[in-house]
């Protein structure tokens, strides 16, 4: 039921075996999902949602609901969580201590004041950054293959030096100062736009065959 932009109430009650609900793109504000505790993959991207509960989808492994109004949501239980989208909501807060199966985390443009990544040493992918953003510490995350910093936050320092099997770094709009970018041998696609406060980037190691972008703002 993707772009049924007259769909404003959606309730799934009745459908225990469904598997997966792709209704992105509608006006969806209420939404009820707890009949269907079998969904493995959800996307209610760019709607009118405030609240969402998965609670009771342990079965659960793409979750997407990007460009909403949701401040919170209970992740607990949801282990077998591999892809997490929630970029463009309200969010606040963030409990990650039980996605340890998490490969895929998209989650910037949000209201979170911390995002601990520790424990998700499964990630191979990471989007992050919104204003207000403590530091995040990624140097752990030896299985990440994409990072991508957006959007401002606290953080003057990052630390990317662990992290071998990186291959792209995208970071724009930040408060960053110093980032250590050495020892990165398989990075093929490095970009730094729109960050006037950057002083120091630490490309030792660095592959030679590589999109290499580094642009300062002037403003």
């Amino acid at each position: 039921c993707d772009y049924n932009l007259s769909l404003t109430d959606l309730n799934t009650s009745g459908l225990v075996n469904l598997e997966k609900l792709f209704a992105g793109n509608c006006s969806i504000s209420t939404i009820n999902l707890i009949s269907s505790n079998n969904i493995i993959e959800l996307d209610v991207s760019s709607n009118q949602l405030t609240s969402l509960n998965v609670s009771n989808m342990l079965n659960l492994k793409q979750l997407i609901f990007a460009y909403n109004n949701i401040a919170s949501i209970d992740l607990t239980g949801l282990i077998n969580l591999t892809h997490l989208v929630f970029y463009d909501n309200l969010l606040t807060t963030l409990n990650t201590s039980n996605l340890n199966s998490l490969k895929y985390l998209a989650c910037s443009g949000n209201l979170l004041s911390e995002l601990n990544v520790t424990n998700l040493v499964n990630l191979e992918f990471i989007n992050f950054g919104n204003p207000g953003l403590s530091p995040v510490d990624v140097n752990n995350l030896i299985n990440l293959n994409s990072l991508i910093f957006r959007g401002g936050g606290l953080q003057t320092t990052l630390d990317i030096s662990n992290l071998v099997n990186l291959t792209n770094v995208d970071i724009r709009d930040t408060n960053l100062i110093e980032l250590d970018a050495s020892n990165n041998p398989n990075i093929s696609f490095f970009k730094i736009i729109d960050d006037s406060t950057i002083e120091y980037v630490n490309l030792i190691c660095f592959p030679i065959r590589v999109y290499l972008s580094l642009w300062k703002s002037l403003l």
